[in-house]
């Protein structure tokens, strides 16, 4: 009996040994396990990334060289434009009329840069949201030989195209900042040349 006894005594002695590193070893495994890397982006990530660039130096061109017609090129037939201190505009066209009427109002005689800078930028399927500042250096007709510096602070939405192209759906928009500065001379000053973003 106590022979029995003996090796029942050993027997559960080896099971709980060979238990407890069982369970201790995946934990030690774990701890040990290399961080996990980062996925490389799919060729169609890289596509999106592509074509919204595109989207934003065509932004920035148009900008620069006041082309409405340009500029509305790059948004949805449904577009909706939330401009501050102003009820939504629905629809290109309404847009397009509404930043016609804007520059009636506000006549700008020369647009001496324009910029866009986005510090995030998410895609989600064929959708995609980005926010961030545009910046623009302007004389406008009503004054002379001075400068006015706009910064906004805009957040829009974008909405891939069958053609794999990316148009603005949703931009909303308010000022950041105004700043008024004298020109240089105009024997001095050199108009800036807007550039385009590199991501």
């Amino acid at each position: 009996m106590r022979r029995y006894s003996l090796i029942l005594l050993a027997l559960l002695v080896v099971f709980f040994t060979l238990a407890s590193a069982v369970i201790a070893w995946p934990q030690t495994k774990s701890s040990r396990a290399p961080a996990p890397k980062s996925r490389p982006l799919t060729q169609d990530q890289k596509d999106d990334q592509r074509a919204i660039e595109m989207l934003h130096e065509k932004d920035i061109r148009y900008n620069a060289a006041d082309d409405l017609d340009g500029i509305s090129s790059l948004w949805t037939e449904d577009v909706v434009t939330l401009p501050p201190n102003a009820a939504p505009v629905v629809g290109r066209e309404a847009s397009l009329e509404y930043f016609k009427n804007s520059r009636k109002q506000n006549p700008t005689e020369e647009i001496l840069s324009f910029d866009e800078q986005w510090n995030e930028i998410r895609i989600s399927g064929d959708w995609a949201w980005e926010w961030g500042t545009i910046s623009s250096r302007v004389r406008p007709a009503s004054t002379e030989n001075r400068e006015v510096q706009l910064n906004y602070k805009v957040v829009r939405v974008l909405q891939r195209q069958p053609d794999g192209s990316w148009l603005i759906a949703r931009s909303i928009w308010n000022n950041a900042a105004l700043q008024e500065s004298k020109a240089a001379a105009p024997e001095e000053k050199k108009p800036a040349q807007p550039r385009s973003l590199d991501r």
